[in-house]
Formats: structure tokens, C-alpha cells, sequence
């Protein structure tokens, strides 16, 4: 038995990683394999085209890969608002 794995036994040779409920894949993970499979069924259930008209744009794509593109720029600005909240945030504790 190495170091790590002798460290989560108690005296009685119990897991006490176990017995405080600190086994097993971590919840945040759990959590984002649920959401990456709904995602996947979401994907897999519409692949049809859309028709898209943007400015001067216009074609038909797959809806998945309009519903992609549309999560990426939502996340990207969601990305660049946090920051810069989080900047201004700064900004004002420091002035304090």
C-alpha cells in the first residue's frame, strides 16, 4: 500500500475518505457530464438546416452548428462581461 492509500484508512482499517461521504467522482463533475450528454441528445435530434440571414449573409447551415456558434459567442460575451465587472470591481476597492 502506498503513502496516499494508507492515509484515507482509519486505526479499525476503515475508509474514512467513505465513511465522511468524500468518495466518488465529484458532484461538479457529475453535473457536467449530465449537461454534455443532454447537449449531445439536443445536437443529435436536430440536424436539419437553418436558414440564417445576417447584414449581408445568407445561407442555410446545420442547426446544430448555428446552435454552437450561437453558445460560443453567448459564452464569450458572458466571458468578457464578468471580467469586466470583476476589473471595475477592483478598480473601486482600490479607490477605497
Amino acid at each position: 500500500m502506498n503513502r496516499n492509500t494508507r492515509d484515507n484508512f482509519d486505526d479499525e482499517g476503515t475508509n474514512a475518505s467513505a465513511a465522511s461521504g468524500e468518495s466518488g467522482p465529484p458532484i461538479k463533475l457529475i453535473l457536467i457530464l449530465v449537461i454534455v450528454a443532454v447537449i449531445a441528445v439536443f445536437f443529435f435530434q436536430n440536424l436539419g438546416d437553418a436558414p440564417i440571414e445576417f447584414l449581408w449573409f445568407e445561407g442555410a447551415f446545420p442547426l446544430w452548428a448555428v446552435i454552437l456558434v450561437s453558445f460560443v459567442a453567448g459564452a464569450v460575451v458572458g466571458r468578457l462581461a464578468s471580467w469586466r465587472w470583476g476589473r471595475a470591481r477592483r478598480r473601486g476597492r482600490s479607490n477605497e
